[in-house]
């Protein structure tokens, strides 16, 4: 797998359908691994991966844990992902076909830089297209230690957990 969708899931049999359809039609499909930390599953959340992984089993990576922080589940994720990239994508959100494309493609083109991001629309409604246009400032050292700036979609090398370590579990949200 060339790259890894790591995502923590607690209650959300609401958007896991329209998550898996949105996953399916990357143009990368066949090189996605789906890493989902599903914690706590009702037996409905069940029933939709279960069909996921059978139209898919080689593209989920499905571990079900107890109710834990998202610290926690998110590296929990990390490490049991197979790709040489790794992104985030909540079951909310939704990406353009091409999104995972054109991000890894990113990486792989500029091999010294770690992380990539994009622009993004805030919708008042889940899935609607349309709303308020979030332009993602460039890359700063000084703009990114205080602040959040590459929004919800990102991709990041593996390898620079080596480096810069994994999410701090003692901060709960």
């Amino acid at each position: 797998m060339k790259v890894s969708i790591i995502n923590s899931c607690y209650r959300g049999e609401r958007y896991l359908n329209s998550f898996f359809d949105s996953i399916s039609m990357q143009s990368i499909f066949p090189d996605l691994e789906l890493v989902l930390v599903h914690n706590d599953p009702t037996p409905e959340e069940l029933l939709i991966v279960q069909n996921f992984k059978q139209k898919f089993p080689k593209n989920l990576n499905h571990i079900i844990v107890p109710r834990e922080n998202v610290a926690r589940s998110m590296n929990r994720a990390i490490t049991q992902a197979q790709g040489a990239f790794i992104a985030t994508w909540d079951m909310d959100d939704i990406r353009t076909p091409d999104s995972l494309e054109k991000q890894a493609q990113t990486l792989i083109k500029n091999p010294d830089i770690g992380c990539t991001y994009g622009d993004f629309i805030i919708s008042p409604k889940y899935g609607d297209l349309s709303g308020k246009y979030i332009h993602c400032r460039e890359y700063s050292k000084k703009g990114f230690t205080r602040g959040m700036h590459c929004g919800p979609f990102r991709m990041w090398r593996k390898d620079i957990h080596q480096t810069i370590g994994f999410h701090d579990e003692q901060f709960i949200s």
